[in-house]
């Protein structure tokens, strides 16, 4: 009886292997070799050698059943690149080639297709044999179907995205919810707050007027009862009281407006522009300046009371400003979802420097003692527009006119 007979290549049987005669020997190295393939079938593993001379792979029967090809079809490594998946190509072609020059092993995740089409993930392992020289001579490797894994491993991301994007939508609902709420309560205050602004600038500018009126009055008796013995620098000064007095009341009026603008709404109705346009100048009754109407200027959907605003507060500086004889042009174009409308004069102009200034409250370029005004009409008209959604703005020099624009929705919403 022999113990541990060699191979032929000088190696041995595993320990624990006796045998008697060939018959015996055979017959246990059918039962491994059926072992072996009952394993590779279970784990859907299969294994390989590549001879890097003659190109030829030797390929385990399970290996050929993962790859769906026949066990009689000679396989070369041409043959393997071609099954790869394209994508995964070009890269298991340097994984490969980078084990071979540094005489190492890899381990990687590619895809196969089959020859129906279908396409399949495979683990593969290999490591590089070198003869004595230390020449790569052959690759010898594994192959692992993990398809069922990997479409697991898919089936649970996809579930836990799906349960992520459901907590996240539900948390974004919680936030908005929230911000619906504490805008509610912003908007409720705000709304409260204006209608004690409201209030109060009411009852300023009741209190306000009365003393002025008192004032206006009482300087008109003085007038009237020393007619005869006034002076004529007495009859400026009360002349200077009155002018300024009038001011003060067109302040108060001006504040309440500006206070007013963009919150007081109206139904929105067909507005003829041009109609409008020409009520205002009859309302201002220009005496020297010459206007001058664009004749299809549009109709638009709009609240009439702000729009005629606007169109008063530019239309009377222009004149305002102008001095004698100005010529004041009142255009419109088509600007997509605006009209944008322009009030052009020929008067001294703005020069550059002043063409943001005077868009603010209060603002004047002139001395109020020589052109009267109170600084808050262009405050008014950009506070107007832009409560609209629109834009405002001008075109000037100094000695060279100005142009005045504003944009101006076509179509008006109930309640902008």
């Amino acid at each position: 009886m022999t113990k541990n007979p060699r191979w032929r290549d000088g190696g041995t049987f595993p320990l624990g292997v006796v045998t008697t005669d060939a018959d015996a020997l055979v017959a246990e190295l059918r039962r491994r070799e059926q072992q072996l393939r009952e394993s590779q079938r279970i784990a859907h593993i299969g294994s390989w050698e590549w001879d890097l001379a003659s190109d030829r792979i030797e390929w385990s029967e399970e290996l050929f059943r993962i790859w769906g090809l026949d066990p009689g079809e000679p396989f070369s490594y041409a043959a393997y690149v071609d099954r790869l998946q394209p994508d995964d190509r070009e890269r298991m072609q340097k994984v490969i080639a980078q084990a071979i020059e540094t005489r190492s092993s890899y381990v990687v995740e590619h895809r196969i297709v089959l020859p129906e089409g279908t396409e399949r993930w495979i683990l593969g392992r290999g490591t590089v044999v070198c003869d004595e020289q230390g020449t790569a001579v052959k690759v010898r490797g594994t192959a692992q179907d993990i398809t069922d894994r990997r479409n697991a491993e898919e089936r649970a991301l996809a579930l836990f995205r799906e349960q992520y994007e459901r907590e996240r939508a539900e948390r974004e609902r919680e936030e908005l919810r929230g911000r619906a709420q504490e805008l509610a309560t912003l908007a409720a205050a705000l709304e409260r707050s204006n209608r004690e602004l409201d209030a109060f600038a009411y009852a300023a500018s009741h209190d306000l007027r009365a003393p002025l009126r008192g004032i206006a009055n009482l300087a008109q008796w003085i007038e009237e009862d020393l007619q005869d013995s006034l002076s004529d620098d007495t009859r400026e000064m009360l002349a200077l009281m009155r002018t300024r007095m009038h001011r003060m009341e067109s302040l108060i009026e001006g504040i309440l407006q500006y206070s007013r603008a963009g919150r007081a709404h109206e139904q929105p109705v067909s507005v003829d522009v041009c109609r409008l346009v020409r009520e205002t100048i009859d309302l201002l009754s220009p005496e020297s300046a010459i206007v001058s109407v664009q004749v299809d200027l549009p109709v638009i959907v709009a609240e009439p009371t702000p729009l005629r605003q606007v169109f008063q507060n530019l239309i009377g500086n222009a004149i305002k400003h102008g001095g004698d004889d100005v010529e004041i042009d009142i255009e419109a174009k088509d600007a997509g979802a605006f009209w944008e409308f322009s009030v052009t004069d020929s008067g001294p102009g703005i020069p550059a420097e002043f063409h943001e200034r005077i868009w603010g409250i209060f603002q004047t370029l002139e001395a109020r003692d020589r052109v009267e005004g109170t600084g808050i009409g262009l405050s008014l008209v950009k506070k107007l527009v832009e409560a609209q959604g629109g834009q405002v703005g001008v075109t000037s020099a100094a000695g060279s006119g100005a142009c005045f624009w504003f944009s101006w929705p076509k179509t008006a919403t109930s309640g902008v």
